[in-house]
């Protein structure tokens, strides 16, 4: 096939987008990690106190 006689394929053309742009609001509070971030530094926090008590409770059964 010659470079002239190069043509685009139509069906490739004519094919519906597979991908669609939408608009939509969003406010601060839709996407929020914050929350996510609490639950887990209170959580890390728990274990941390948990711990250490055992560490204190084994210290002191020791010595």
């Amino acid at each position: 096939m010659r470079l002239s006689e190069a043509r685009p394929d139509t069906n490739l053309l004519q094919r519906p987008s597979e991908n669609t742009v939408c608009e939509a609001q969003v406010s601060p509070y839709t996407v929020d990690c914050y929350p996510y971030a609490v639950k887990g530094l209170l959580w890390g926090i728990v274990f941390s106190v948990v711990l250490w008590v055992i560490l204190i409770g084994l210290f002191m059964l020791v010595f």
